[in-house]
């Protein structure tokens, strides 16, 4: 059965990805790409926007980007490594030296594009997979890590709620999550902060609307009673 896809990881290796090797590490990866910018972020952001579009990845919800110095430069492999069921791994050709030249902002179109060039060769053969690829790249460079990636909605006659997060927006080492309310009379919007994009699944649960106040119910569960109870926003006049 086709998953919906969940997240793309970034890896690199300096030997071939091949069954009885030690896997990619992230370590690697961090030491070629440095540590001045949250280049991991772009994999989430472009994951998550597939997931809201409910993209069907495969048997695996999960694409791990392994950059790899024992391939050609530019060369994309399709792993045939499986150590887990949920994961599929694309190697990435690369040179270190190449990577060490970049500044910060060449090395964020990198992992951006070569991102789309892996997912792209994935699903070269499927037209309906590489149109959404084409949508969600495009949303990207135009918004950046200011791309809004849709939560849910709850909707009555009267009224409207959308909830929409961003991936550590603007540099910043959390998620925002925007509460965007609309009736036929006014709209406005709020904003929350989660240390991670996977606290507003396992938190905000029910929205209703009742007495001219918007109240978000948390989930009934363990982690969500760490961080909120209920939250109550009056709505403005």
């Amino acid at each position: 059965m086709d998953k919906v896809i969940k997240d793309i990881r970034y890896y690199a290796s300096n030997f071939p990805n091949e069954d009885g090797k030690s896997l990619p590490g992230d370590r690697f990866f961090t030491g070629l790409m440095g540590t001045k910018n949250n280049y991991t972020k772009y994999g989430k952001i472009i994951a998550r926007k597939l997931n809201e579009m409910n993209f069907l990845s495969g048997e695996f919800d999960h694409i791990y980007i392994n950059y790899s110095t024992a391939i050609e430069d530019g060369k994309i492999n399709i792993s045939n490594r499986k150590p887990e069921k949920w994961i599929q791994y694309i190697d990435y050709g690369i040179t270190e030296n190449k990577i060490k030249r970049m500044d910060e902002n060449s090395k964020i179109k990198f992992i951006i594009g070569t991102t789309f060039l892996c997912v792209f060769e994935l699903y070269k053969n499927d037209k309906d997979k590489t149109l959404a690829l084409k949508s969600v790249r495009e949303q990207l460079e135009e918004y950046g890590d200011l791309l809004k990636i849709k939560y849910k909605t709850k909707a009555a006659n009267k009224w409207k709620t959308d909830v929409f997060y961003q991936i550590n927006p603007n540099g910043i080492n959390e998620t925002k999550c925007i509460i965007e309310y609309r009736d036929n009379n006014k709209c406005f919007c709020k904003e929350l902060f989660f240390s991670c994009y996977e606290d507003i699944y396992a938190i905000i649960d029910n929205i209703t609307v009742k007495n001219d106040y918007i109240i978000i119910n948390p989930k009934k569960s363990y982690r969500a009673s760490l961080h909120i109870k209920d939250i109550i926003y009056e709505i403005p006049i």
